[in-house]
């Protein structure tokens, strides 16, 4: 009889113990007593990114039929621009006038290249992939023709290029990547 008490004693001990030592704050780092601090806070509290910047209904009427061009190797792509505040700093630097890169590879994946003034940054943890124009710690414009996973800024996506095509389009060495801007096809009509 006695040990079936000391058992169900036991066992009870070891259901409370773990209720115990979270309630614990036993350190000065709020790690409970005995216990190392974790090494690093749950990924939900590690700097939180802050939410993408939106475009002002203002900034979005200012840049109504402002269409940004990427021409690569001499050929207009397609893009899908995204909507964030490195656009629209983007849509404003080209009202100065085209913005010539001249891209070179980077680790078997990219074409990159500075840019003329930094933007502001709307990093996200992204799986980049072919088409994927990116802004890469506010200042370097890179378009990727593989995959790679980082914190970064998404400027756009090249629509209607395969991998192989988008590959065979920038090359193996340097090409010239241009960034200007257009009136939108209403406006081009109405002239």
């Amino acid at each position: 009889m006695k040990r079936i008490i000391v058992f169900l004693l036991a066992f009870i001990l070891l259901l409370t113990m773990p209720a115990c030592a979270a309630n614990d704050a036993g350190s000065a780092d709020g790690a409970p007593s005995g216990e190392a601090a974790p090494a690093e806070p749950p990924a939900e509290r590690v700097n939180p990114a802050p939410p993408p910047a939106e475009a002002s209904p203002l900034s979005m009427q200012e840049n109504a039929g402002q269409e940004i061009v990427l021409t690569v190797a001499g050929q207009q792509l397609s893009v899908d621009w995204a909507e964030n505040s490195s656009v629209d700093a983007l849509r404003e630097l080209l009202k100065k006038g085209d913005i010539t890169l001249d891209m070179s590879d980077y680790g078997g994946f990219e074409k990159g290249a500075p840019l003329p003034e930094e933007l502001p940054q709307n990093n996200e943890q992204m799986n980049a992939d072919a088409g994927d124009v990116i802004l890469y710690q506010g200042r370097q414009c890179v378009i990727y023709y593989d995959k790679n996973s980082w914190s970064l800024t998404p400027l756009g996506k090249i629509a209607g290029l395969s991998r192989t095509e988008l590959q065979s389009l920038l090359g193996t060495g340097n090409v010239a990547a241009v960034f200007s801007l257009e009136k939108a096809v209403q406006n081009r009509r109405s002239r």
